[in-house]
């Protein structure tokens, strides 16, 4: 009985230490599995880039659940090097926006949207766990909890059979832009672009 009493404890043990080092590893697997695909699609590294999606449709769409009224563009940072400084654009219109930083690990560390930014134009500076920067001005400046993570910026299209609008809404978010702040002043959007295409 001894017997049968100890092979169900290892048992049980051994179960508990697996299910932990799953629950803790599954994010991580989950981020860097999004980060290598979003390199294929940018067709070489994917840090301290964007990709910018078309109108979500049936069967082409890569996000899970994703809302079919919004155009989403998403980027990996990498802040491991110095700090990253993103570039936003906010919609004056009254359009929904939100931009969404995360780490390796899928923590939401940083989010803004229309209504919490103080301006229509505002500068992200996100630097890395041992990053030393001095803000300038209006800056927000974050740490990031790891030196690389993901961004995804999102809009709302009203319409989303109208393809001005939805045209409209992918230039908004091209003015959002990513790049190392050692080279922002002379960075240009790197965009590709994924889902419906708009004439």
């Amino acid at each position: 009985m001894n017997g049968v009493l100890e092979w169900l404890l290892l048992t049980l043990l051994l179960t508990a230490a697996f299910l932990v080092f799953l629950l803790w590893r599954t994010p991580y697997f989950i981020t860097r599995t999004v980060i290598r695909g979003l390199g294929r699609r940018l067709g070489g590294p994917p840090w301290n880039r964007f990709l910018i999606g078309g109108v979500p449709t049936s069967g082409v769409d890569r996000v899970v659940r994703t809302s079919p009224d919004v155009i989403y563009m998403f980027g990996a940072f990498d802040a491991s090097r110095g700090p990253v400084l993103v570039r936003c654009a906010v919609p004056d219109d009254g359009t929904y926006w939100c931009i969404s930083a995360y780490a390796k690990n899928t923590d939401n560390f940083y989010c803004r949207d229309d209504r919490g930014a103080q301006n229509r134009d505002f500068n992200l500076v996100i630097a890395g766990p041992r990053g030393e920067y001095a803000k300038r001005g209006d800056e927000e400046v974050v740490r990031a909890p790891g030196a690389r993570g993901v961004i995804i910026v999102r809009a709302v299209i009203k319409n989303r059979e109208d393809a001005e609008e939805a045209a409209r809404i992918q230039e908004l978010l091209k003015r959002t832009t990513i790049a190392p702040c050692s080279q922002a002043q002379h960075a240009a959007p790197v965009l590709a672009r994924r889902g419906r295409q708009v004439p």
